[in-house]
């Protein structure tokens, strides 16, 4: 995901595509692309539901099985291990990466985080 760094604050490129093609046929060209990810959504098409977030090669990977927790961090060139709950792991990380201000801008007013 190629990103903007505006006042020290990563900020992710965001980029609407108009095709016929499935997220699913758009996901498979990426699969030679370092972590390749799909975000689908759940909901109805006709609503938020049409929207599909692709991407590759992230700044981090975040991995837990139970609370065993290890981040990659490619920014830093780190890999670091945790033991722990790791939705409190993920929420130490957003904080670090925006002020307290924007975290509570972007995840409680508009009920959901926009990175």
């Amino acid at each position: 995901m190629d990103t903007v760094i505006n006042s020290g604050k990563i900020i992710p490129e965001i980029t609407e595509i108009d095709t016929k093609m499935s997220p699913a046929d758009i996901f498979s060209s990426l699969s030679n692309k370092t972590y390749p990810f799909l975000l689908e959504s759940g909901m109805d098409r006709g609503k938020l539901g049409r929207f599909s977030f692709l991407g590759f090669a992230p700044f981090m990977v975040f991995t837990a099985k139970k609370d065993n927790i290890k981040i990659q961090d490619f920014k830093l060139s780190r890999e670091v291990n945790y033991r722990g709950n790791p939705f409190w792991r993920i929420f130490q990380r957003i904080y670090n990466l925006l002020s307290l201000e924007d975290f509570y801008e972007h995840s409680f007013r508009n009920k959901r985080i926009k990175l």
